[in-house]
C-alpha cells in the first residue's frame, strides 16, 4: 500500500512488478480511500492536505494515526464501488483489491 503524494512512485511499481508484488496505490493520498466511504470523489485533489480537508467535511476530527476504523466498517462495499469507477489518476485508489484479497481469505 503507497500514496502517490508528491513522489514519482513509477519506479517503486516497475520494481514492485518485476518481483511478483502487486501494489495498492492510492493518488494522491490514502484519505482518498476513506473519502469514497462518504462519497463519491471524481475531482483531482491538489494535494494530500486538500484530501484531508476534503475527509474533514464527513469525519470533522479526522487527523492521521487517530481514524476510529468502526466508522468506517459498514461503508466498505460502498467505498469499493465508488474506488472501481475511478479511472487511473488523479484521484485513485486501489484499496478496493487489497479489501477483495482479504475477503477472499
Amino acid at each position: 500500500m503507497v500514496d502517490v503524494d508528491e513522489f514519482d512512485i513509477h519506479e517503486a511499481i516497475a520494481e514492485a512488478e518485476s518481483t511478483g508484488i502487486s501494489l495498492a496505490v492510492s493518488n494522491p493520498c490514502f484519505e482518498v480511500w476513506l473519502i469514497l466511504h462518504f462519497a463519491d470523489c471524481a475531482a483531482g485533489l491538489s494535494s494530500p492536505k486538500a484530501a484531508a480537508e476534503k475527509l474533514r467535511r464527513h469525519l470533522p476530527g479526522y487527523a492521521k494515526g487517530t481514524l476510529d476504523f468502526t466508522l468506517l466498517v459498514e461503508r466498505v462495499d460502498k467505498a469499493v464501488e465508488r474506488a472501481k469507477a475511478l479511472s487511473s489518476g488523479n484521484p485513485s485508489t486501489d484499496m478496493w483489491k487489497l479489501v477483495e484479497v482479504v475477503r477472499k481469505h
